[in-house]
């Protein structure tokens, strides 16, 4: 399971727009502040035509255009922004204190493929 607040195209300049919307969002409604530190996490399932390196430079520069005081801060970030791409969709969320939270999201994650695994060994033929 994957956080979603917006979701678009796969492609550089749509996905650049819909974190520049929804940080828009967030701001008005006052979610954040505009001065957290940020991270950009992504991660692409069935994609290859998409690089890492220039969504993340994309991703940035709407935050920066969009919050100009925000510092990036990869160890510790209030904010993390979560950019996946699932074939051709781009899903995207804006979490806070999302590094305190993640390792239980992973905990459950690998529970499950490991139940999965059990149920399909005891499976009947």
């Amino acid at each position: 399971m994957i956080p979603v607040e917006a979701s678009c195209r796969a492609d550089y300049d749509t996905i650049k727009e819909a974190v520049t919307q929804l940080l828009g969002t967030k701001l008005q409604s006052g979610q954040i502040t505009g001065c957290e530190t940020y991270a950009i996490e992504y991660k692409a399932r069935n994609n290859h035509g998409l690089r890492r390196e220039d969504i993340i430079n994309r991703v940035g520069a709407a935050m920066e255009s969009m919050c100009p005081m925000a510092k990036v801060l990869l160890s510790d970030p209030d904010l993390t922004i979560l950019v996946n791409v699932l074939k051709t969709i781009c899903c995207i969320a804006v979490v806070k204190n999302y590094l305190q939270y993640k390792p239980l999201a992973d905990a459950v994650a690998s529970a499950t493929r490991q139940e999965k695994r059990l149920w399909k060994m005891k499976k009947p033929p």
